[in-house]
Parts: structure tokens; sequence; C-alpha cells
């Protein structure tokens, strides 16, 4: 809990469970399951959050051809993309 995390290169795999965590970098897969945790992310590819009360920003997709495939299952998650 309350963790501040920088990813270094782009991780395959990041999974959050606890709460109040903030993690920068960029990673393939993203899995949010605790609540009050933000995100500011370089880049990803899959956005999943079922937590609750989450903020996750992203900049671009890992892949020029696809869209970043994102699923909010949870409460008053915020997952914001560039305009």
């Amino acid at each position: 809990n309350d963790a501040e995390v920088k990813l270094t290169g782009t991780c395959e795999v990041v999974m959050i469970a606890g709460n109040g965590a903030k993690v920068v970098g960029s990673a393939t897969t993203v899995q949010v399951t605790g609540n009050k945790n933000t995100l500011d992310l370089d880049g990803a590819q899959s956005i999943n959050v079922t937590g609750n009360e989450n903020a996750v920003s992203y900049k671009k997709s890992l892949d020029a051809k696809k869209k970043v495939g994102v699923t909010n299952t949870g409460n008053k998650n915020k997952v914001s993309a560039p305009k």
C-alpha cells in the first residue's frame, strides 16, 4: 500500500492489488484491482481496472496498429487517453 513505483523500460505485465500506489512508466498489460491508485503510463496495450476510485492515464498504444484495449468494471475509476 502507498507504494511509488517507476517502471524502467516496458514491462510485460504490471498488477496493482494494493491501495494508494503511484506508478509511472510503460507496460504491455496493466491490471488494477486495488483502490485509489494513480497510474501515469507512457504506453500500454491492455488496461483492466476492476478496483475503485483509480486514475489511469496513458499517452499511447504500444502497438501503432491497435488502440489500447480498456476494460473498466470498477466504481468511480477514471481511465484517460490523449485527445
